[in-house]
């Protein structure tokens, strides 16, 4: 199987716990590796035979803007049920959600999940 990768796709979210984090949005870091076959892209040199990933970051960045999660954990399992759910190409998903700077002596908070299709 084929990986596409999307690095570092920057959003911002209401997403926490704290009260303070209930009023303000904060910068997100999204990592995706998608399993996807990209034999009959990689042949027709077609868009339409390919996951296109300008159109899938799109999607998860309005995904993310509109949504009011407490838990990464909860936004992180959201964004891979859309993406499976909407973009039936892309076999499994690996995603890696990164909080930074949510902590003084931390550089950042995170978690990756790995989710496919059933």
């Amino acid at each position: 199987m084929d990986k596409i990768l999307i690095e570092q796709l920057k959003v911002e979210a209401l997403i926490g716990i704290n009260a303070w984090e209930r009023k303000i949005k904060q910068k997100l870091l999204i990592n995706l590796e998608l399993s996807v076959d990209c034999s009959t892209a990689a042949a027709t040199d077609k868009i339409a035979d390919a996951v296109d990933y300008k159109s899938l970051s799109d999607q998860v960045m309005t995904w993310v803007k509109n949504s009011d999660f407490q838990l990464i954990e909860s936004l992180a399992e959201y964004l891979t049920k859309n993406i499976l759910d909407n973009f039936p190409a892309v076999a499994n998903i690996k995603l890696r959600l990164i909080k930074p700077h949510i902590l003084s002596n931390i550089a950042a908070v995170g978690i990756e999940i790995e989710r496919g299709r059933t």
